[in-house]
């Protein structure tokens, strides 16, 4: 007899533990807790002024926390700053380039600053981000998106272990958002790299992201894959004969339940695997069901749960 063992749980890339960090009286993160792993896409969720580029400046070295940890590589990311940024591209708001050099001479110079880049590299990341027929070409006659793309053929140059996006499609109209999302799908397919994006796009996370990370306040409310944390918001429909006693029987069971007006529907916060034990109550408890259809829920949903009612703006756009 053989006995199957559990694959280990991979070491983060990135993991965050209690990080605070104060401007004067305003408190910017209050304790923040994150773990990114090994070949994915983690999408940070958040209304600006939820702590997320502090978050990026404090994971760069640009920002001194106040207290809390963050390791990177396994490594205390201030103490071993330099080998962390070694490993590490990022990109902070619109990526900038000489506007009179084409686009591969851009990234000549960029290759140049990093040092000891293969032969041939450049034309690889031009053709990767979908730029190869247009590197002779200035910089200041990129569209917004093309600089965007060009930002990431830099950044990937160096083959970095984890990259690092902020708000990567601002700017972007909803065409160029929806292609520049499906380039970073591509990256970790075809490169095998980790990236951390924040954003407060939900229709962009939700596109591009395995895991999610949601933030409001400077502190983690809700953190997971992305399809796990939607089925944590779903609910459970039953079509029943009697509305009122199914409400009273799953309010004297402590769920959260509600009912369609005039649908003869009725739903309850419990997940799949709780339905059987609810249909069976309500059906001792004398209620006709006919029907049970599990609702999903959307990502916009789960966020304004979380975050409490959509105080905090965060775009579908």
């Amino acid at each position: 007899m053989t006995t199957e063992t559990a694959s280990p749980e991979p070491q983060p890339v990135l993991e965050v533990k209690g990080l605070v960090k104060r401007f004067g009286a305003v408190t910017a993160l209050a304790g923040l807790d994150l773990q990114v792993f090994p070949g994915e896409v983690y999408g940070l969720l958040g209304p600006n002024g939820a702590g997320k580029s502090t978050l990026i400046g404090a994971i760069l070295g640009l920002v001194t926390p106040n207290s809390g940890s963050i390791e990177v590589f396994g490594m205390d990311a201030r103490a071993h700053r330099s080998e962390v940024l070694r490993r590490t591209g990022a990109i902070i708001e619109s990526p900038t380039f000489y506007p009179y050099l084409g686009g591969r001479d851009n990234l000549k110079v960029v290759a140049r600053t990093i040092g000891d880049i293969p032969a041939g590299r450049i034309d690889e990341m031009l053709e990767l981000v979908g730029l190869e027929g247009r590197g002779k070409d200035k910089a200041k006659t990129y569209s917004t998106g093309m600089k965007q793309r060009l930002g990431l053929a830099s950044v990937l140059l160096g083959d970095p272990e984890l990259v690092i996006l902020d708000e990567p499609t601002s700017g972007l109209d909803p065409a160029g958002a929806r292609e520049f999302c499906n380039l970073i799908r591509s990256v970790v397919k075809d490169q095998g790299n980790t990236v951390f994006v924040s954003s407060h796009l939900l229709t962009e996370v939700e596109q591009m992201c395995d895991r999610v990370g949601i933030v409001k306040l400077g502190e983690t409310v809700a953190e997971g894959r992305l399809e796990d944390l939607l089925r944590r918001g779903s609910t459970i429909s039953f079509r029943v004969d009697d509305e009122a006693r199914a409400l009273a029987l799953m309010n004297e069971q402590g769920l959260t339940a509600g009912e369609d007006a005039g649908e003869g529907l009725v739903w309850a916060e419990i997940g799949p695997e709780d339905t059987g034990a609810l249909n069976t109550a309500l059906v001792n408890a004398g209620v006709e069901v006919s029907m049970i259809a599990e609702r999903g829920s959307d990502l916009e949903s789960f966020f304004l749960e979380v975050t409490g009612d959509g105080e905090a703006e965060v775009s579908n756009a």
